[in-house]
């Protein structure tokens, strides 16, 4: 997902989406641990997915705190 989807989500939507990653990113490392993974990267760009989601949230909630 790139950031300028990111941005046009409202944050209810963000948060939820952020949700979903974070649960497949948690059930995927535990598959690792026992099965080699179809793409072990996948992981790593969900990862970077959520912190993109969270420095979207944190932007907005600065720009709210701030004006």
């Amino acid at each position: 997902m790139k950031i300028s989807d990111i941005r046009n989500l409202p944050d209810d939507e963000l948060v939820e989406e952020m949700s979903k990653l974070r649960q497949s990113v948690f059930k995927d490392r535990f598959q690792a641990k026992g099965d080699a993974m179809e793409n072990p990267g996948s992981v790593r760009a969900r990862k970077k997915v959520v912190a993109r989601m969270l420095t979207v949230l944190n932007e907005r909630r600065a720009a709210r705190e701030s004006s």
